[in-house]
Protein backbone atom coordinates (compact mmCIF):
# COMPACT_ATOMS: atom_id res chain seq x y z
CA UNK A 1 0.00 0.00 0.00
CA UNK A 2 2.41 2.08 1.02
CA UNK A 3 4.78 1.73 -2.31
CA UNK A 4 1.52 2.20 -4.49
CA UNK A 5 0.91 5.69 -2.77
CA UNK A 6 4.21 6.92 -3.61
CA UNK A 7 3.68 6.11 -6.82
CA UNK A 8 0.96 7.94 -7.30
CA UNK A 9 2.39 10.96 -5.64
CA UNK A 10 5.22 10.55 -8.00
CA UNK A 11 2.87 10.50 -11.30
CA UNK A 12 0.87 13.46 -10.08
CA UNK A 13 4.01 15.83 -9.87
CA UNK A 14 5.05 14.64 -12.94
CA UNK A 15 1.83 15.85 -14.42
CA UNK A 16 1.95 19.11 -12.96
CA UNK A 17 5.49 19.71 -13.91
CA UNK A 18 4.05 18.65 -17.99
CA UNK A 19 1.31 21.30 -17.78
CA UNK A 20 3.50 23.89 -16.52
CA UNK A 21 6.32 23.24 -19.58
CA UNK A 22 3.23 23.38 -22.01
CA UNK A 23 2.00 26.66 -20.69
CA UNK A 24 4.90 28.42 -20.67
CA UNK A 25 5.24 27.65 -24.24
CA UNK A 26 1.94 28.59 -25.37
CA UNK A 27 3.23 31.93 -23.70
CA UNK A 28 5.93 32.25 -25.49
CA UNK A 29 4.45 31.16 -28.75
CA UNK A 30 1.55 34.06 -27.96
CA UNK A 31 4.28 36.34 -27.08
CA UNK A 32 6.48 35.90 -29.86
CA UNK A 33 3.31 36.42 -32.30
CA UNK A 34 3.09 39.84 -31.15
CA UNK A 35 3.65 42.76 -34.24
CA UNK A 36 6.46 44.59 -33.37
CA UNK A 37 5.92 48.53 -33.97
CA UNK A 38 8.34 49.78 -36.33
CA UNK A 39 10.69 52.84 -36.02
CA UNK A 40 8.93 54.97 -38.63
CA UNK A 41 5.54 54.46 -36.69
CA UNK A 42 6.89 55.79 -33.35
CA UNK A 43 5.19 59.19 -32.73
CA UNK A 44 7.89 61.77 -30.91
CA UNK A 45 7.55 62.49 -27.43
CA UNK A 46 4.89 65.80 -26.49
CA UNK A 47 7.67 67.86 -26.09
CA UNK A 48 9.89 67.22 -29.08
CA UNK A 49 11.13 69.78 -31.38
CA UNK A 50 11.80 68.47 -35.09
CA UNK A 51 14.77 69.25 -37.36
CA UNK A 52 14.05 72.94 -38.75
CA UNK A 53 15.22 71.50 -42.34
CA UNK A 54 14.32 68.62 -42.50
CA UNK A 55 12.35 68.70 -45.81
CA UNK A 56 14.86 71.14 -47.32
CA UNK A 57 17.14 69.47 -49.93
CA UNK A 58 20.20 71.06 -51.15
CA UNK A 59 19.49 71.92 -54.98
CA UNK A 60 22.94 73.53 -55.75
CA UNK A 61 24.36 76.96 -55.87
CA UNK A 62 21.73 79.78 -57.56
CA UNK A 63 22.41 81.19 -60.85
CA UNK A 64 24.53 84.76 -61.34
CA UNK A 65 21.94 86.88 -63.31
CA UNK A 66 22.60 87.31 -66.68
CA UNK A 67 23.30 91.13 -67.64
CA UNK A 68 23.00 90.10 -71.56
CA UNK A 69 19.20 88.24 -70.70
CA UNK A 70 16.37 89.45 -72.48
CA UNK A 71 14.25 91.72 -71.11
CA UNK A 72 10.23 91.63 -70.50
CA UNK A 73 9.56 95.05 -70.86
CA UNK A 74 6.48 95.45 -72.90
CA UNK A 75 8.07 96.86 -76.19
CA UNK A 76 4.85 98.67 -77.08
CA UNK A 77 4.70 102.69 -75.88
CA UNK A 78 2.59 105.75 -76.90
CA UNK A 79 1.67 108.51 -74.67
CA UNK A 80 -0.44 111.87 -75.21
CA UNK A 81 0.14 115.25 -73.53
CA UNK A 82 -1.16 119.04 -74.37
CA UNK A 83 1.09 121.97 -75.31
CA UNK A 84 0.75 125.75 -75.48
CA UNK A 85 3.16 127.61 -77.89
CA UNK A 86 3.65 131.08 -79.05
CA UNK A 87 5.49 133.06 -82.21
CA UNK A 88 7.52 135.98 -81.75
CA UNK A 89 6.81 138.40 -84.64
CA UNK A 90 9.17 141.16 -86.10
CA UNK A 91 8.52 144.53 -86.32
CA UNK A 92 6.04 144.27 -88.48
CA UNK A 93 4.80 146.22 -91.45
CA UNK A 94 2.18 149.34 -91.14
CA UNK A 95 -1.00 148.71 -92.29
CA UNK A 96 -2.56 152.43 -93.06
CA UNK A 97 -0.62 155.89 -92.75
CA UNK A 98 -0.35 157.18 -89.40
CA UNK A 99 -3.02 159.32 -87.83
CA UNK A 100 -4.27 161.31 -85.31
CA UNK A 101 -5.38 158.08 -83.17
CA UNK A 102 -2.17 155.78 -84.08
CA UNK A 103 -1.84 153.53 -87.11
CA UNK A 104 -1.54 149.23 -86.78
CA UNK A 105 1.14 147.41 -87.68
CA UNK A 106 0.75 143.71 -88.54
CA UNK A 107 2.40 143.28 -85.08
CA UNK A 108 -0.76 144.17 -83.66
CA UNK A 109 -2.23 141.21 -84.51
CA UNK A 110 0.18 138.75 -82.49
CA UNK A 111 0.13 135.37 -81.39
CA UNK A 112 -0.68 134.67 -77.68
CA UNK A 113 -0.05 131.26 -75.97
CA UNK A 114 -2.75 128.77 -77.98
CA UNK A 115 -3.05 125.37 -76.86
CA UNK A 116 -2.42 122.37 -78.80
CA UNK A 117 -1.81 118.41 -78.65
CA UNK A 118 1.27 116.18 -78.93
CA UNK A 119 1.18 112.61 -79.58
CA UNK A 120 3.65 110.31 -79.90
CA UNK A 121 3.23 105.87 -80.60
CA UNK A 122 6.58 103.68 -80.99
CA UNK A 123 8.21 100.29 -80.29
CA UNK A 124 11.46 98.75 -78.76
CA UNK A 125 13.67 96.08 -80.76
CA UNK A 126 16.44 93.69 -79.98
CA UNK A 127 16.76 91.38 -77.09
CA UNK A 128 17.92 94.37 -74.73
CA UNK A 129 15.75 97.28 -75.97
CA UNK A 130 18.13 99.69 -77.01
CA UNK A 131 16.85 100.95 -80.55
CA UNK A 132 13.01 101.86 -81.29
CA UNK A 133 11.54 103.58 -83.83
CA UNK A 134 9.10 106.07 -83.27
CA UNK A 135 5.69 108.56 -84.57
CA UNK A 136 5.40 111.91 -83.41
CA UNK A 137 2.36 114.48 -84.35
CA UNK A 138 1.95 117.82 -82.66
CA UNK A 139 0.44 120.92 -84.02
CA UNK A 140 -1.21 124.13 -82.63
CA UNK A 141 -4.47 125.57 -84.45
CA UNK A 142 -5.63 128.83 -84.27
CA UNK A 143 -2.69 130.58 -83.34
CA UNK A 144 -3.56 134.26 -83.68
CA UNK A 145 -4.94 137.03 -82.30
CA UNK A 146 -6.56 140.86 -83.81
CA UNK A 147 -6.60 143.97 -83.24
CA UNK A 148 -8.54 147.30 -84.50
CA UNK A 149 -8.47 150.90 -85.16
CA UNK A 150 -11.77 153.28 -85.44
CA UNK A 151 -11.01 156.41 -85.93
CA UNK A 152 -11.75 158.91 -89.46
CA UNK A 153 -9.59 159.42 -92.13
CA UNK A 154 -7.83 156.81 -92.57
CA UNK A 155 -5.57 155.73 -95.55
CA UNK A 156 -5.41 152.23 -96.12
CA UNK A 157 -2.07 150.07 -96.94
CA UNK A 158 -1.48 148.91 -99.39
CA UNK A 159 -3.46 151.05 -102.03
CA UNK A 160 -4.79 149.03 -105.67
CA UNK A 161 -5.51 152.14 -107.73
CA UNK A 162 -6.68 150.16 -110.59
CA UNK A 163 -8.80 148.00 -109.36
CA UNK A 164 -12.26 148.18 -108.20
CA UNK A 165 -14.90 145.65 -106.90
CA UNK A 166 -18.64 145.42 -108.48
CA UNK A 167 -17.83 148.31 -110.34
CA UNK A 168 -16.90 150.63 -107.51
CA UNK A 169 -12.83 151.73 -107.38
CA UNK A 170 -11.48 149.85 -104.55
CA UNK A 171 -9.81 154.04 -103.48
CA UNK A 172 -13.41 154.19 -102.25
CA UNK A 173 -12.42 151.82 -99.16
CA UNK A 174 -8.85 151.97 -98.87
CA UNK A 175 -9.44 156.22 -98.50
CA UNK A 176 -10.73 157.99 -95.95
CA UNK A 177 -11.87 154.84 -94.79
CA UNK A 178 -13.96 154.84 -91.29
CA UNK A 179 -12.20 151.55 -89.80
CA UNK A 180 -9.92 149.15 -89.68
CA UNK A 181 -9.17 145.60 -88.20
CA UNK A 182 -6.24 143.13 -88.61
CA UNK A 183 -7.09 139.46 -87.76
CA UNK A 184 -4.15 136.63 -87.74
CA UNK A 185 -4.60 132.82 -87.88
CA UNK A 186 -2.34 130.36 -88.32
CA UNK A 187 -1.67 126.80 -88.24
CA UNK A 188 1.29 124.62 -87.14
CA UNK A 189 1.47 120.55 -87.99
CA UNK A 190 4.34 118.72 -87.00
CA UNK A 191 4.91 115.32 -88.22
CA UNK A 192 8.08 112.84 -87.33
CA UNK A 193 9.30 108.83 -87.62
CA UNK A 194 12.31 108.92 -85.70
CA UNK A 195 15.15 106.34 -84.99
CA UNK A 196 16.06 106.15 -81.23
CA UNK A 197 18.77 104.39 -79.40
CA UNK A 198 19.06 104.44 -75.50
CA UNK A 199 23.11 104.43 -74.40
CA UNK A 200 21.41 102.71 -70.81
CA UNK A 201 18.46 100.87 -69.85
CA UNK A 202 14.96 102.88 -71.77
CA UNK A 203 14.17 106.23 -69.79
CA UNK A 204 10.76 104.46 -68.54
CA UNK A 205 12.41 101.49 -66.69
CA UNK A 206 15.62 102.86 -65.32
CA UNK A 207 17.53 101.98 -62.27
CA UNK A 208 17.21 104.02 -59.08
CA UNK A 209 20.96 104.44 -59.23
CA UNK A 210 21.00 105.83 -62.83
CA UNK A 211 20.39 109.63 -62.70
CA UNK A 212 20.69 111.00 -66.04
CA UNK A 213 19.69 108.67 -69.41
CA UNK A 214 20.68 109.73 -72.54
CA UNK A 215 19.29 108.55 -75.90
CA UNK A 216 20.63 109.74 -80.04
CA UNK A 217 17.90 110.03 -82.78
CA UNK A 218 17.37 110.12 -86.79
CA UNK A 219 14.85 110.26 -88.35
CA UNK A 220 12.55 112.43 -91.19
CA UNK A 221 10.19 115.53 -90.33
CA UNK A 222 7.28 117.20 -91.70
CA UNK A 223 6.72 121.09 -90.50
CA UNK A 224 3.82 122.99 -91.93
CA UNK A 225 3.24 126.87 -90.99
CA UNK A 226 -0.17 128.27 -92.31
CA UNK A 227 -0.17 132.01 -92.14
CA UNK A 228 -3.53 133.54 -92.54
CA UNK A 229 -3.31 137.59 -92.50
CA UNK A 230 -6.93 139.37 -93.22
CA UNK A 231 -6.99 143.25 -93.62
CA UNK A 232 -10.46 144.79 -93.17
CA UNK A 233 -11.12 148.18 -94.14
CA UNK A 234 -14.37 149.80 -93.41
CA UNK A 235 -14.87 152.59 -95.79
CA UNK A 236 -17.64 154.29 -93.28
CA UNK A 237 -20.14 154.17 -96.32
CA UNK A 238 -22.73 152.18 -95.61
CA UNK A 239 -24.26 151.72 -99.11
CA UNK A 240 -20.45 150.25 -100.09
CA UNK A 241 -19.79 148.08 -96.74
CA UNK A 242 -16.31 146.98 -96.42
CA UNK A 243 -13.62 145.38 -97.94
CA UNK A 244 -11.52 142.63 -96.87
CA UNK A 245 -7.62 142.28 -98.42
CA UNK A 246 -6.59 138.36 -97.18
CA UNK A 247 -3.04 137.01 -97.51
CA UNK A 248 -2.04 133.73 -96.92
CA UNK A 249 1.35 132.05 -96.84
CA UNK A 250 1.96 127.86 -96.59
CA UNK A 251 5.11 126.87 -95.40
CA UNK A 252 6.01 123.14 -96.35
CA UNK A 253 9.57 122.15 -95.66
CA UNK A 254 10.76 118.26 -94.58
CA UNK A 255 13.62 117.11 -94.28
CA UNK A 256 16.41 114.40 -91.91
CA UNK A 257 17.06 115.49 -88.68
CA UNK A 258 19.70 114.26 -85.93
CA UNK A 259 19.83 115.13 -82.34
CA UNK A 260 19.78 113.99 -78.53
CA UNK A 261 17.88 113.45 -75.70
CA UNK A 262 18.86 113.85 -72.35
CA UNK A 263 16.32 112.92 -69.38
CA UNK A 264 16.93 113.87 -65.56
CA UNK A 265 15.67 111.04 -63.06
CA UNK A 266 15.60 113.46 -59.68
CA UNK A 267 14.46 116.00 -58.85
CA UNK A 268 11.33 115.74 -61.10
CA UNK A 269 11.73 113.93 -64.70
CA UNK A 270 13.04 116.48 -66.79
CA UNK A 271 14.31 116.29 -70.57
CA UNK A 272 16.07 118.31 -72.83
CA UNK A 273 16.30 117.79 -76.49
CA UNK A 274 19.14 119.44 -78.73
CA UNK A 275 18.10 118.56 -82.83
CA UNK A 276 19.89 120.07 -85.74
CA UNK A 277 18.04 119.96 -89.11
CA UNK A 278 18.38 119.80 -92.42
CA UNK A 279 15.03 120.62 -94.35
CA UNK A 280 14.29 121.14 -98.19
CA UNK A 281 11.47 124.05 -98.72
CA UNK A 282 10.10 122.71 -101.82
CA UNK A 283 6.70 124.53 -101.85
CA UNK A 284 5.47 127.95 -100.07
CA UNK A 285 2.52 129.19 -101.73
CA UNK A 286 1.11 132.48 -101.30
CA UNK A 287 -2.37 133.84 -101.83
CA UNK A 288 -4.61 137.01 -101.91
CA UNK A 289 -7.89 137.72 -102.15
CA UNK A 290 -9.48 140.80 -102.00
CA UNK A 291 -12.90 140.55 -101.51
CA UNK A 292 -16.45 143.01 -100.52
CA UNK A 293 -18.18 142.55 -97.70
Amino acid sequence: MRLHLLRSQRLHVAAIIACAVASFGRLESVVADEPIPSQAGLEPPPLYLAEPFHDITFTGMPRPIDPNAEKCWPRWFAGASGLVMTRTLSGGRPTMQPTAAGQLTTADAGFGWPGGVDLHIGRWFGSQQHHAVEIIYWGVYQMGDSATLATSGIDALPQAPTASLGGIPASDFLIDAAQQRIERADVINDVEINWIYSLGDRPEFVPWDQKVNFMWLAGFRFFQVNDQLTLTTGSGNPAIGAIDFAAATNNNLYGGQVGREVRLAIPADRAAEHRAEVHDRRKRDHEYVIARR
